[in-house]
């Protein structure tokens, strides 16, 4: 399902001020749209919460669910499991005071 041509979604770690620490080279947007939502909600929950056209902020206690929903795709979907391993590592560098946010357009 290619319904994404030319949208990006961008992950990025900010401090509480919102100013960013740093950004992701990748473009979230295929791991929103790999799925129907009904199964994306379904089987991956955390996943499913990423709003493709707005902003989405997850805090140090919620990324382990986010990990979790990757992990489980990465198994699924081998042809990514490099980049969804790179999301995996880039998502983790959260800690006390920062977050993740994905930006949709």
């Amino acid at each position: 399902m290619n319904s994404y041509s030319g949208q990006f979604v961008e992950i990025k770690l900010q401090n509480e001020r919102g100013e960013t620490i740093e950004k992701s080279p990748i473009n979230f947007v295929e791991f929103i749209y790999f799925a129907d939502y009904p199964i994306l909600s379904k089987e991956y929950p955390w996943l499913a919460t990423i709003d493709p056209f707005g902003d989405t902020v997850f805090n140090v206690l919620q990324i382990p669910n986010l990990v979790k929903d990757l992990e489980k795709l990465s198994t699924e979907n081998t042809e990514k499991i490099s980049t969804i391993k790179e999301v995996i590592t880039f998502i983790k560098k959260i800690d006390t005071h920062l977050y993740i946010k994905f930006i949709g357009d």
